[in-house]
């Protein structure tokens, strides 16, 4: 049986929103594989320490990429830090990113500019990561996208516990 039944052994993949709980848990699943690990969030700090824990602990490739996904200039920025990263092909992207990080409530009860800041991170952003990341993963001859999602976004989220502080950000 070979070492490395995935074929992750050196691949390079993109893991867009790395520095989240689920992102986070998925790039170090590639790591643990073998695979050369961009991974993508919107603080360099965090970014740059995942990628550093990354090679660290699983002695792999490991490039941080900050860039904000709903930024006009997005594209070029992730094309940029692809480059820097000598990474000129992609195996495998997969996006975690997600747009409503307020506190839970009901759908009715979100401003407008609520909305539409969910819908730019969770589809306008996600169509440009795709397509500006196309070429590389057409390099790859056989690349794979993976696109998560949350249940939240289908049934909700519950309020947090009574006695849990209410702080923006709160995750259930």
């Amino acid at each position: 049986m070979s070492a490395d039944p995935l074929g992750l052994a050196g691949a390079p993949v993109l893991v867009a929103g790395a520095t989240g709980r689920v992102g986070g848990a998925v790039a170090r699943a590639f790591a643990a594989r073998g695979a050369e690990v961009v991974v993508h969030g919107r603080n360099g700090r965090s970014t740059g320490a995942l990628a550093d824990a990354l090679t660290a602990e699983y002695d792999v490739r490991a490039h941080p990429l900050t860039a904000g996904l709903t930024s006009p200039d997005a594209p070029r920025v992730l094309r940029a830090g692809l480059a820097a990263a000598g990474v000129d092909r992609l195996a495998v992207l997969v996006n975690c990113v997600t747009g409503y990080d307020g506190l839970p409530r009901p759908a009715a009860e979100l401003t407008a500019a609520e909305f539409r800041a969910v819908l730019e991170t969770d589809l306008v952003a996600v169509h440009t990561l795709v397509t500006t990341v196309l070429p590389l993963l057409a390099a790859s001859g056989g690349a794979r996208v993976v696109l998560l999602s949350s249940l939240a976004g289908v049934r909700g989220r519950p309020p947090p516990p009574t006695s849990a502080p209410r702080r923006r950000g709160w995750r259930g």
